[in-house]
């Protein structure tokens, strides 16, 4: 009997690690929490400000990993015509900045699973078909629409009956200049700034299929009188 105890501990205590991770198609939404490195520097806004992210994705993960695939639509609003901006998280945090976003992300990340926690690396591409008021007033820039970005984080991700739900936090940091360079000739190395920031996202995933667990679960421990 003391063995049957033992043994229902140790299947409880490995509980949390033997809930299945899910395959299928999820929504995610969120924000970002950006600011331009070293903006005293630059042409640029010297303030942080939040935009929406909004979009679909596909994610498979097996024993030990895996991967979502996804796009996402990065808005914030400067005008007075258009969607209207939710609080904090569409918003400008530095007095006389009005910054505007509407913009298409191609989103990668991939990464190990320890039960309910997946840390991830990836990739973020963006194309914006609008960047207003980037640049502190009076200055001028040849301003980049492609923006890359290497994210490093973590999500938490927790089953439901219809598949999962969980939050993910990531730092991304830019890889590429926010500014051309105005002398494309020259023969020094060009810093146009980066973009950098914090994004939070809460997601729902709808199952496609499970994942095999990566310990047996109680049920599939023997017990002994």
């Amino acid at each position: 009997m003391k063995m049957k105890r033992h043994r229902i501990l140790f299947a409880l205590l490995l509980l949390p690690f033997c809930l299945n991770a899910q395959r299928g198609i999820g929504v995610r939404f969120g924000s970002d929490f950006n600011y331009f490195f070293r903006a005293e520097d630059h042409p640029l806004q010297d303030g942080w400000w939040s935009q929406l992210v909004f979009g679909p994705y596909y994610q498979a993960y097996f024993d030990n990993g895996g991967a979502q695939i996804g796009v996402n639509i990065l808005y914030k609003n400067n005008r007075e015509k258009g969607f209207p901006n939710f609080p904090v998280i569409q918003n400008d945090f530095a007095d006389g900045q009005n910054i505007g976003i509407t913009a298409l992300e191609f989103d990668l990340k991939v990464g190990p699973r320890f039960g309910l926690f997946n840390p991830k690396i990836g990739a973020l591409v963006n194309y914006s078909f609008r960047r207003d008021s980037l640049l502190e007033p009076g200055q001028t820039a040849d301003l980049n629409r492609v923006f890359v970005a290497l994210p490093l984080g973590l999500s938490i991700e927790g089953p439901t009956g219809y598949g999962s739900v969980g939050f993910s936090v990531f730092y991304n940091i830019g890889i590429n200049n926010v500014y051309r360079d105005p002398n494309p000739n020259g023969f020094q190395d060009f810093d146009g700034s980066k973009i950098r920031g914090l994004r939070f996202e809460l997601f729902v995933l709808f199952e496609a299929g499970k994942q095999a667990a990566k310990f047996p679960g109680p049920e599939e421990i023997e017990l002994e009188e």
